[in-house]
């Protein structure tokens, strides 16, 4: 059973991901399945492994795949953690120093968008035209307010990470189920914005092709079934021969079978 202290103790220490290194969770499952599926991240100390774990596996089952106004309530809980921990530690940025800070980072248009972009300066820019006002207008607090309050962030990091709580203590995925969990991780999601396509594209490729991926598996497995059932029938048929070829995904290369010539 994953402790929720333990992994909210980890979060809060990954600024000095040394100090993780002798940390139970350093060699929990999650960790091990990760680093089958990431070899590269292998030459790293534990804690640091442990880190890219998390980090990881946030960015790809909880970022939405969208920019829709209606998904603001998923971007405030994954821009909690993204903003205050892990995307400094991805890339050894300076960490918040409290939840005031995270509050004030969370309220910036630029920093949000930063992060959203995972630090590419061009999407990041691009994120904050005209095209994507609703967008901001939901997930920004009112400026007459200002910064998100420290009892806010506290509130949305501890909800976040119970989210990432019940992620981890899933079954082991291989990398085609981590990948098809990434656009929907808790509920079925809204058709997404055309403008959001091409700009997320490149962000994060995941979601866009497990639709894909999804769909060919399905037909795949519809075809197959379909090919067996052709197969025990047509023998009875007078005349049969063995079909030429077989069915495959949006593609039909079977010569129907039919009487041999005399």
């Amino acid at each position: 059973m994953l402790d929720f202290a333990d992994l909210k103790f980890v979060i809060e220490h990954l600024a000095s991901p040394s100090e993780l290194d002798e940390h139970p969770l350093a060699d929990a499952q999650f960790v091990v399945d990760y680093l089958r599926q990431h070899p590269d991240k292998r030459r790293f100390a534990k804690g640091r492994r442990l880190g890219w774990a998390l980090a990881d596996t946030w960015r790809a089952r909880v970022m939405p795949s969208s920019l829709a106004p209606e998904y603001s309530n998923r971007w405030n809980k994954f821009l909690s953690l993204e903003v205050g921990y892990f995307y400094p530690f991805r890339h050894k940025a300076l960490f918040p120093e409290s939840p005031i800070q995270i509050g004030m980072n969370l309220s910036e248009k630029d920093r949000v968008a930063q992060v959203i972009a995972d630090g590419d300066d061009a999407r990041a820019k691009a994120l904050q035209q005209k095209d994507y006002e609703a967008f901001w207008l939901k997930i920004l607090p009112d400026p007459h307010q200002g910064a998100v309050r420290p009892t806010t962030v506290r509130s949305r990091i501890e909800k976040a990470i119970e989210l990432l709580q019940q992620i981890l203590q899933e079954e082991p995925l291989d990398m085609e189920c981590e990948t098809a969990e990434a656009g929907s991780p808790i509920e079925e999601q809204p058709t997404l914005v055309r403008a959001d396509v091409s700009l997320l594209a490149t962000a994060m490729p995941i979601p866009s092709t497990v639709q894909d991926a999804e769909s060919v598996a399905a037909k795949s497995q519809a075809l197959a079934t379909y090919q067996a059932r052709l197969d025990r029938q047509w023998p009875a048929i007078v005349g049969y021969r063995s079909p030429l070829g077989c069915y495959t995904a949006g593609v039909i290369s079977q010569e129907m079978p039919g009487t041999d010539a005399a």
